[in-house]
């Protein structure tokens, strides 16, 4: 998930909660913890689950 985050996104994410992700077409959310929400803008790059132009 790391990797997927741009840099502002990624120094926002707390080391001490686990982010789960969230595989919703319609939602904005991909990722999501107690403290933390992370949509799609806040990514590097599309997410398959999220993109609804590479689902077939």
């Amino acid at each position: 998930m790391k990797s997927l985050l741009k840099p502002a996104s990624l120094a926002k994410l707390h080391p001490q909660t686990e982010p789960f992700f969230c595989s919703t077409s319609h939602c904005d959310v991909v990722y999501y913890s107690e403290l933390n929400t992370f949509l799609i803008r806040y990514l590097k790059v599309p997410i398959f689950q999220k993109n609804n132009g590479l689902q077939k």
